[in-house]
């Protein structure tokens, strides 16, 4: 790394330089403190600072958007539309109230639930 004035040049992995942002969730920086490209799970705030994306799926950990999930939380499992859904561990259950409680069947099954 080096020192030019006030900004610090970083080599990349393509030996490029890049200015080194100061917020270490900044992916690329058009000055030490402005932050134009924030790395995956953040945001660009009003001052050009990186916060964690605030996902609307209360069941998402982390997200691309704020209603398109990447990551679910713990014993929720992604669906096709990027929304988490609760992991019911019966691959002949759709949607479930809890773990092991279908409210749901998969198409071609049935019984008491």
């Amino acid at each position: 790394m080096f020192i030019f004035s006030s900004f610090q040049i970083a080599v990349d992995a393509n030996n490029a330089c890049k200015l080194t942002c100061n917020d270490a969730n900044c992916d690329v920086c058009s000055a030490a403190d402005t932050c134009t490209t924030c790395a995956s799970g953040y945001e660009l705030d009003t001052n050009n600072a990186c916060v964690a994306r605030t996902c609307n799926d209360a069941n998402c950990d982390l997200c691309s958007a704020a209603d398109t999930c990447t990551t679910c939380a713990s014993g929720y499992e992604l669906e096709a539309n990027n929304a988490c859904k609760l992991t019911c561990n019966d691959a002949n259950c759709d949607t479930c109230s809890a773990v092991g409680t279908c409210t749901t069947c998969a198409s071609g099954y049935g019984g008491e639930n």
